[in-house]
C-alpha cells in the first residue's frame, strides 16, 4: 500500500522526472530548427579631441589601459541566441587634470525590430547607460598636459558598437557602413567625388558692368551639385575670394552652365558633386576643374630621424636620472610649406619631459612635413599623426 502510494505521484509528474537521476545534468533546449545561432561581438574605438582655444598643450588626454578592455563581448547583454540584438553607442568622455573620469555623455541608437507589423527601436537594453557605466568603471587615462609641465582637463570620443555577429563569417571587424554622401561644408572636400562632366560653361561675366570688375583678381573654390539630369542645384563658396560680388557672379553664372552626369551612384541620386576654380585676372574668368583625388601629406622619415637624433643627443635630465626611455608618438599640424606649427604627443613615452621634449622639437621645423595637395593641386596646410620620436636611454 505505501509503494503504491508513492507511485501515483511520480506518474503524474511524467516521464522526464522518472527519467532524470541524480547524476545527469539539465540539457539546454535545443535551438528551434532553421534559426542561427548569433555570437556577441563588441568593438571600441576612441579619438582623442583637441581645445582648439589652447595653444599649450602639447600631450592630449590618452589611454592608459587597453581601450578593448573597457567593454568586452562579455559584457554583451543576453537576451536571446537566436535575436540580432545590438546597438551604437557616441561618447564624449571628460576627463579630468588627475586623470579621472568627470562625465560621460552621448547618444546610443539601437537595433531595429519588428513589433507585429511596425518596426520599432529595441528598448529592451539601455546602451547608453550601460556603456557609460562600463568605461566609467574601467577606463583609466593620462590627462592632458602643457609645455609647462601642468596637467589639464580633456575630453575623448568613444565609438561602441555591440553586434550579433555570424558564427560563420570569416570577417572579424566591426559592421561595415556604406561610405556616407559627400558633406557639404568642408572644404577641400571629404569625399571629392568627380561624376559630373561640364558640358558648356556660362559666360561668368555676363551683365557685370566693366568698370565693376575690372579689378576682379584672385580666385574662387566652387562646390556644385548637380542633379542625374545635369543641372545645378546648389553652388558653394568653399574658398572665397574676399570680394563678395565676384563669389556672387562666378556662383551665378556656373549655375546657369550645363552638365552631364553619366555614372549617377543610387545612393548619391541628385547629389554629384563638381569641384572648380575660377581664376579671375582684370575681370575675365579662367574656369579650372578639380581632379577627383586629394593629395594627402606625407612626414618625411629622414627629416623625423635627424630631429630625433638631436633631441636625444640633450636627453632631458629628470628623465635619464629616472632611467626612463620609450616612443612619443605626434600629430603635427602644419602650414603649406611644411612648417610644424602645432604639435600633440598623442602616444606618451612614460615620462612627461620625454613628451615635451618631443614637441618642442619638432615645432617650427621645416622640412619635417610635404603637403597635400586640393583637388585644384594646390598645397594646403594640414595636420598628420603617426609620427614617432624615439627615445633611447644614453649609456653612461
Amino acid at each position: 500500500m505505501r509503494f503504491q502510494t508513492l507511485l501515483l505521484p511520480l506518474c503524474l509528474l511524467g516521464s522526464p522526472v522518472l527519467a532524470q537521476t541524480a547524476s545527469s545534468k539539465p540539457r539546454a533546449p535545443a535551438p528551434a530548427e532553421g534559426k542561427k545561432q548569433w555570437i556577441p561581438r563588441v568593438f571600441v574605438e576612441f579619438r582623442q579631441l583637441r581645445d582648439a582655444g589652447r595653444k599649450d598643450i602639447v600631450r592630449l588626454v590618452q589611454p592608459m589601459n587597453d581601450p578593448s578592455a573597457w567593454v568586452t563581448d562579455a559584457d554583451f547583454p543576453f537576451i536571446s541566441k537566436t535575436e540580432r540584438i545590438g546597438g551604437s553607442v557616441f561618447l564624449t568622455v571628460g576627463v579630468d587634470a588627475n586623470g579621472g573620469i568627470t562625465s560621460c555623455k552621448g547618444n546610443a541608437y539601437a537595433n531595429r525590430i519588428k513589433l507585429g507589423d511596425a518596426w520599432v527601436d529595441d528598448t529592451r537594453v539601455d546602451w547608453l547607460a550601460l556603456t557609460c557605466r562600463l568605461v566609467s568603471e574601467r577606463a583609466r587615462f593620462r590627462p592632458a598636459l602643457a609645455a609647462d609641465r601642468t596637467t589639464h582637463q580633456g575630453r575623448l570620443s568613444v565609438t561602441v558598437q555591440y553586434t550579433m555577429a555570424d558564427p560563420d563569417s570569416k570577417y572579424s571587424g566591426p559592421p561595415v557602413n556604406p561610405p556616407p554622401p559627400p558633406r557639404l561644408d568642408a572644404w577641400p572636400p571629404e569625399h571629392p567625388y568627380q561624376d559630373v562632366l561640364p558640358v558648356a560653361f556660362a559666360k561668368l561675366e555676363r551683365g557685370i558692368p566693366g568698370k565693376m570688375r575690372k579689378e576682379w583678381n584672385g580666385e574662387v573654390g566652387a562646390h556644385l551639385v548637380v542633379n542625374d539630369a545635369g543641372v545645378a542645384t546648389a553652388c558653394h563658396v568653399r574658398e572665397s575670394s574676399g570680394i563678395a560680388t565676384m563669389d556672387s557672379a562666378t556662383c551665378k553664372g556656373l549655375s546657369a552652365s550645363s552638365f552631364a552626369v553619366p555614372r549617377p551612384a543610387a545612393y548619391r541620386k541628385d547629389q554629384n558633386n563638381l569641384h572648380l576654380l575660377v581664376r579671375w585676372t582684370g575681370g575675365k574668368p579662367a574656369i579650372m576643374r578639380g581632379t577627383s583625388r586629394i593629395v594627402w601629406a606625407e612626414a618625411n622619415s629622414g627629416a623625423v630621424a635627424a630631429i630625433a637624433a638631436r633631441a636625444n643627443a640633450a636627453y632631458p635630465a629628470d628623465a635619464r636620472i629616472a632611467k626612463a626611455s620609450g616612443k612619443t608618438e605626434m600629430e603635427l599640424a602644419y602650414d603649406n610649406t611644411g612648417r610644424v606649427t602645432q604639435c600633440y604627443a598623442v602616444g606618451s613615452a612614460g615620462h612627461d619631459s620625454l613628451d615635451i621634449a618631443a614637441c618642442k622639437a619638432m615645432i617650427g621645423e621645416a622640412g619635417v612635413v610635404t603637403p597635400g595637395s586640393d583637388v585644384f593641386g594646390r598645397k594646403v596646410a594640414g595636420r598628420v599623426g603617426g609620427i614617432v620620436l624615439v627615445w633611447t636611454l644614453p649609456t653612461p
